[in-house]
């Protein structure tokens, strides 16, 4: 099962088991909403055969009661509702985006979010998700010149260059613009330009 998949179906359970709270306690909610408009009180006096029954109207506490539990209820069936839809939404959007990302080098995080038909800041963020949860780890986010960029891809124009690693010490043959780890240590290196003339 690919990191996608098992990503979804997490989601997929987290969605369905807020569902039933939701479910749950919008039932319990309801019921609360029935006792509180029930809600009757009586009194009683006199013997076994003189017994005389009177019912009261007003059970203003006891209702109160139930309808601020009925308030409760319905309160967390709403939040629990809206988290499953939201996390239910979240996981279908995730599913466009590896193949809109396959086989691509280098695409524009505008021309993502316009085929996923989503605006540009959730495409940043769904993309940010994808690749810490390692679905797409073979990509990055270029943030300066908005692009998600295949970390294979080589530009048409590139230089080369050796750097040292400020780790360990050890020289890294580096493509400028793309990112690399020291082949020793694993800590990233970077070409770093120097003013010094």
């Amino acid at each position: 099962m690919t990191v996608l998949g098992i990503e979804l179906t997490r989601s997929r359970i987290g969605a369905s088991i807020l569902t039933y709270i939701a479910l749950c306690s919008g039932f319990l909610g309801l019921m609360c909403i029935l006792a509180s408009t029930t809600v009757e009180s009586t009194e009683t006096s006199g013997h076994l055969w003189w017994k005389e029954t009177t019912a009261n109207a007003d059970a203003g506490s006891e209702r109160f009661g139930w309808f601020l539990a009925a308030l409760i209820f319905l309160g967390i069936a709403a939040a629990c509702g809206y988290w499953a839809l939201r996390i239910s939404t979240q996981a279908g959007r995730l599913r466009k985006y590896p193949p809109i990302l396959k086989g691509v080098e280098s695409m524009p995080v505008q021309r993502v979010a316009d085929i996923a038909g989503v605006r540009v800041s959730t495409a940043y963020r769904d993309l940010r998700t994808l690749i810490s949860s390692g679905t797409v780890d073979e990509f990055y986010i270029d943030n300066g010149s908005g692009t998600i960029v295949n970390k294979s891809y080589v530009p048409e124009r590139s230089q080369k260059a050796v750097v040292e690693c400020p780790g360990c010490g050890t020289r890294n043959e580096v493509i400028i613009g793309i990112p690399k780890s020291c082949k020793s240590c694993g800590e990233p290196v970077a070409l770093r330009f120097s003013n010094d003339t």
